[in-house]
């Protein structure tokens, strides 16, 4: 399932192997999204990510279940020499 970028939230699945959902972190206080990012102009795994709340739960031969783990959203394109920059 594509990603669903205007409201923050996506997902990914492969049935019956894993499924994976991802939401911004919430305001403790108020539950509102709280979105935050991290910049990194030189990083070579991502230039810009989104810091995510994580839902990352697996079925069948890797049985795991992790509930509001850390999450980071990124739009990346790498070529032989690293990220290729818009």
């Amino acid at each position: 399932m594509p990603a669903k970028m205007g409201d923050h939230t996506t997902r990914a699945a492969v049935a019956g192997v894993f499924e994976a959902r991802f939401e911004p972190i919430r305001n403790p206080v108020t539950g509102k999204p709280h979105l935050t990012f991290i910049r990194l102009p030189e990083g070579f795994e991502f230039r810009e990510a989104e810091v995510v709340s994580a839902d990352l739960i697996g079925t069948k031969s890797i049985e795991f279940n992790h509930q509001k783990r850390y999450g980071a959203l990124a739009r990346v394109a790498y070529g032989p020499y690293g990220i290729i920059d818009d």
